[in-house]
């Protein structure tokens, strides 16, 4: 049914369960004066109501307005609820900016146990940053939420009704979600509701923002919409309409069989995180949600299409062969042709170090004058491109199939171990 060369390189080369290993620094958070031990999603029972995760990378200019709102709305509701606390937990992706500076400022404000900051030694990619946050999550709820602060902060209250809505007998008195959970579940020594065996998954969804997304979008770009949309149908996820919204809640519980499963880092977790609950019987729900625009998207657009380049090449090596395609490749200096005096990009996102060479590191042909990976970037820089989101739609697309094939054949499985 399935190609036996492609299921069996899938095979050879694919973990069957997730790597969940991590370097010491990063199970250390700073409080100002000394480093202190993360606390542990797997071992430790929670010890506060909601755990916020955020991932960046290179968001000094965009995450102060995001964790005002945050913090204004979540410190709000604390002073109004003795019974509720929380935390909130950036994920600094390996940024070479002021990121985690930024996060220094809020934690000196707000006290390292309400603002803290985990600083990963590599970039990981979305996926793996959201992933290492929530292993370190002392809340009875988990939510992740983006540094770009595209989604209203204050409808972290519909996922709590919906999320409570899905816990066993939660179809009752849901104007109060946190008062049903206190009433149902005993609490915790230090006070805390913990929803025990509950599991659910909870997806703010921008879906009924679609219309007007097609009324503003070229047909070109709407065409490339519902092209994802149907590969994530067909392949995928049937019961959410919106996978990719970067605001989610999960149970404890959810969020520890989950994450510790996933196997993907970039972008399409959301997508496989989805298809480990599906396999689980976790309940899962979708809730609209507020939703703006956020400039910089261009900048992830292209890093995203270099990144599905990049991987292609992964695969490009021929078996048998005496010199390995991706070890030339890898070796080929970077052309003459991105020393240029002004890079797109860098000046776009401020940065010191040129984004092109680091993103081209992989990308140039052997041998050849021209490097035509570079001519794709400076395609992808111009406004109003179609390069960009075809070569994005094509990642989406390989990536997707590639979730349901791995686990469709047993090349990725889920441990029944962490159940």
């Amino acid at each position: 049914m399935f190609p036996q060369p492609l299921c069996a390189v899938l095979l050879l080369t694919s973990h069957k369960y997730a790597d969940l290993t991590d370097s010491p620094c990063e199970r250390t958070y700073s409080d100002g004066t000394k480093l202190l031990p993360f606390p542990s999603l797997v071992k430790d029972d929670p010890s506060l109501t909601l755990s916020v995760v955020v991932p960046a990378y290179n968001e000094e200019l965009r995450l102060p307005e995001m964790l005002d709102e945050c913090l204004e709305y979540l410190t709000e509701r604390r002073d109004g609820d003795h019974k509720f606390s929380f935390e909130v937990i950036v994920v600094d992706d390996g940024s070479t900016d002021a990121t985690c500076d930024v996060v220094a400022r809020y934690t000196q404000r707000y006290g390292a146990d309400t603002v803290r900051c985990l600083k990963l030694s590599r970039n990981r990619g979305k996926g793996g940053a959201v992933r290492m946050g929530v292993l370190r999550a002392r809340g009875s709820l988990i939510l992740f939420a983006d540094a770009d602060g595209a989604t209203k902060f204050p409808d972290l209250a519909k996922l709590e009704a919906s999320i409570a809505q899905l816990c066993p007998g939660g179809r009752q008195n849901m104007e109060h979600p946190e008062e049903y959970w206190c009433s149902l579940i005993p609490l915790l020594p230090k006070g805390v509701v913990d929803l025990g065996a509950s599991v659910a998954v909870v997806c703010g969804s921008r879906a009924h923002l679609e219309k007007d997304s097609v009324a503003h979008r070229s047909l070109f770009r709407t065409l490339l919409m519902y092209g994802f949309h149907s590969l994530v149908w067909l392949f995928t996820v049937r019961d959410v309409r919106d996978t990719q919204c970067g605001f989610k809640l999960l149970t404890r519980r959810a969020a520890r069989i989950i994450f510790q499963n996933l196997h993907i880092e970039r972008w399409a977790f959301d997508v496989e995180m989805l298809v480990i609950a599906q396999k689980l019987g976790i309940p899962i729900s979708e809730v609209a949600v507020r939703w703006t625009e956020i400039d910089g998207r261009c900048f992830l657009l292209c890093y995203y299409s270099l990144n599905f380049l990049n991987g292609a090449l992964k695969c490009a090596c021929c078996a048998g062969s005496k010199v390995c395609v991706l070890c030339r490749l890898k070796s080929v200096r970077v052309v003459q042709a991105l020393k240029s005096k002004v890079c797109v990009l860098c000046r776009l996102k401020s940065s010191k170090v040129c984004v092109l060479r680091r993103l081209l590191k992989c990308a140039c042909c052997a041998g050849s004058k021209v490097c035509m990976f570079a001519l794709v970037i400076y395609c992808t820089c111009c406004a109003g491109s179609k390069v960009t989101p075809v070569l994005s739609w094509l990642e989406m697309g390989i990536d997707l199939v590639l979730i349901w094939l791995r686990y469709r054949i047993g090349a990725w499985r889920i441990n029944p171990s962490l159940q």
